[in-house]
């Protein structure tokens, strides 16, 4: 057998050297040649790693600072963001405030337990994952600024608004409304933008019982981040209920269905014109109901009128209810009238009794309580707080029950669950009523614990714990913290700043009145502002309107003209400090009556800019922590880095980079 011969031959390897240098010259001419072909764009990135290298290490050496002092953060560290670095001037670079961004586990696995509440098993899965993920990814969930529903009290056949208004950074995605648990509703956008929008939706109610109910909002944003708002509103169990029909036995009146249309803007004119008694108009039920008041909007003037007679019919007779009257307590007021309570009140009439003749006078409103036989503990809800600012909050309630009587009202707060402040008691509130309060002198940035608390002859009840957090500074539109009313010619003045639309402050015109209302003022702690902006009544009665601001130590004139209807008006003005503003309003004609009606007033806040002097962690950090403070790669120094800091309310350090070249938020915390 012939055999077979292989020959090897060994060709030398490279070395170790060799292969690290072939390696490197790749990446250099890699290197090169992408910076070659967008050189600015890879250095600005560069320069963005670096920042975040940087706060980084600036992170870590202020937790291990931490470990070392028992959980005791660093000193010099609130909740100001600040720059870091050593310089005692020259440091008020707008970094921006909003630098929280959620990432704990805490507040993401509360929020994945809540899903559960308002989709089905599968949904929540999926919703529960892209939680977890967006809250890994230190994502924002969206900022539900404000939710509402019109009206509060309703029936089935009523038609409900229900309106918000969101902020995202990324886009809102869709808008939810979970009606009390009977239908889930789809909201549109109906001005601005998916970043900062207002969104409503029509629901005309159905399926309800006598009690109390609560909407959800639930806003979704292009991530399938999620955020939810609860509104109450009820198919009210009691409360004032307006007649349905009318009689005029003396044909005296006109417009007698303007008594009962809800409208204090509207009337009845009793048109006797004589001297004496006038003929009564009477207002209808569709049936008997249980009731121990009424209460009347009427026009009164002691010079035309001596009194006003006011009957109930109940169990098929006439009962006396009350006589008597003057200007100051009746005159185009809410006053309330009692009697001994009955299960059969069907109907009341009203009359004027005439000092002299020559005059017509006005009935605006008449209602009737409808009650329970006995009296019950109310129930209640306590409801988001609004209008938060670094120092002031508007806190909100509403009677979902008020056991058979009007309720009484107050909030208790405090930066626990154990309150420790109490807002005064105020009455008046019924089933279905809202009531506010303001809140002022609170620390910025930090949390508070509120709730309301109703009582009535049965009890008193707490509403349930709610909590908000104090801004660090607030800019924007932001409301007034109180008013002056120098003529005492307004009423419900606190509407023109709480923070809703649909109600208002109001000033009554009688006729022969000059056709300037009487100033109403607005006060706030001292700010720097260029704008203000209000929603007030006016169409044919009112013709113009009139602003000033307390500008600099000085009063200065904003406007005066024309102005729309029931919606927003801006005006501008040179920037200063501001601190009061005031505004009326001028009838068309003299001899009309009617009210001055405003919805809102607000104040434009400009961006404020952080502390003059840099934050100095060097005697802290250096060289225990750090070897030296990093400062930006473009803009920094040891005297003014170009990195701010600040801690939350809870003591989570947070800092970030004020001159990103990306276009992106550069943070961690």
């Amino acid at each position: 057998m012939e055999k077979l011969i292989f020959k090897f031959k060994f060709k030398k390897a490279f070395t170790l050297i060799e292969l690290l240098i072939v390696v490197g010259i790749v990446v250099l001419l890699s290197t090169v040649a992408v910076i070659a072909i967008n050189p600015a764009k890879q250095f600005k990135k560069a320069h963005d790693v670096q920042r975040r290298m940087n706060i980084r290490t600036i992170w870590n050496a202020t937790n291990q600072y931490a470990t070392d002092h028992k959980g005791a953060g660093l000193p010099e560290v609130d909740t100001t963001l600040r720059m870091i670095g050593t310089a005692t001037s020259g440091c008020d670079v707008i970094c921006g405030t909003k630098i929280s961004k959620i990432n704990n586990d805490q507040e993401k696995n509360r929020n994945i337990g809540k899903i559960g509440r308002y989709f089905s098993k599968k949904e929540s899965t999926v919703y529960a994952a892209q939680i977890a993920q967006n809250f890994d990814n230190q994502s924002e969930v969206p900022n539900i600024i404000s939710a509402s529903v019109e009206p509060v009290k309703v029936v089935p056949g009523d038609i409900m608004l229900v309106k918000t208004e969101i902020k995202d950074n990324y886009g809102i995605n869709s808008v939810i409304a979970d009606m009390g648990g009977i239908e889930k509703i789809e909201l549109e956008l109906k001005e601005g933008n998916s970043y900062q929008g207002t969104w409503e939706a029509e629901w005309k109610v159905r399926d309800t019982e006598r009690k109390g109910y609560v909407t959800t909002i639930i806003a979704a944003n292009v991530l399938n981040l999620f955020s939810k708002k609860e509104i109450n509103w009820i198919d009210p169990p009691s409360g004032w209920v307006l007649p349905t029909g009318y009689e005029d036995p003396g044909s005296q009146w006109s417009n007698e269905p303007n008594v009962y249309d809800g409208d204090i803007g509207t009337y009845a004119s009793n048109n006797y014109g004589s001297s004496g008694w006038g003929q009564f108009i009477v207002v209808t039920l569709p049936g008997p109901i249980v009731s121990d008041r009424v209460r009347i909007n009427a026009d009164y003037m002691d010079s035309d009128i001596t009194e006003v007679d006011v009957d109930v019919f109940e169990g098929g007779t006439w009962v006396h209810v009350f006589q008597g009257g003057n200007e100051n307590d009746w005159n185009c007021k809410w006053v309330e009238l009692s009697f001994a309570k009955s299960a059969t009140v069907t109907k009341a009439r009203f009359r004027y009794n005439y000092k002299r003749g020559g005059f017509y006078y006005w009935l605006y409103e008449f209602q009737f309580y409808e009650t329970s036989l006995t009296i019950n503990p109310p129930a209640c809800a306590t409801q988001d707080a609004i209008s938060v600012e670094e120092n002031t909050a508007n806190l909100l309630g509403l009677v979902i029950n008020d056991g058979g009587e009007p309720c009484q009202y107050r909030f208790q707060y405090g930066k626990t669950i154990v309150y420790g402040n109490n807002t005064d008691w105020k009455s008046g509130k019924i089933t279905g009523d809202g009531f506010n309060e303001s809140i002022f002198s609170l620390d910025n940035s930090s949390e508070y614990h509120f709730q309301a608390q109703v009582k009535n002859s049965a009890g008193t009840v707490d509403c349930g714990d709610k909590a908000f957090t104090t801004a660090p500074a607030s800019t924007g539109w932001v409301l007034p913290t109180g008013y002056a009313d120098p003529d005492n010619k307004w009423g419900d003045e606190t509407y023109a700043f709480d923070g809703y639309t649909i109600t208002y402050a109001r000033s009554y015109h009688n006729i022969g009145d000059p056709q300037w209302s009487s100033f109403i003022y607005f006060t706030h702690l001292a700010m720097v502002s260029n704008k203000l902006r209000f929603s007030a009544r006016g169409g044919s009665q009112v013709s113009s309107v009139d602003v000033d601001v307390f500008k600099d130590g000085i009063w200065v004139h904003v406007f005066e003209g024309a102005f729309n209807d029931k919606q927003w008006t801006e005006e501008s003005f040179s920037e200063g400090v501001v601190s009061q503003a005031r505004i009326r309003f001028y009838a068309t004609l003299a001899n009309e009556g009617f009210y001055w009606q405003l919805y809102e007033f607000d104040f434009q806040k400009l961006v404020e800019t952080n502390a003059v002097s840099c934050l100095d962690l060097t005697s802290s950090l250096v060289p225990d922590y750090i070897s030296f403070i990093p400062y930006d790669p473009v803009m920094g120094s040891p005297e003014r880095t170009y990195y701010a800091i600040k801690k939350s309310p809870g003591g989570i350090i947070m800092i970030k980079s004020c001159s990103p070249e990306s276009g992106e938020e550069i943070i961690v915390q």
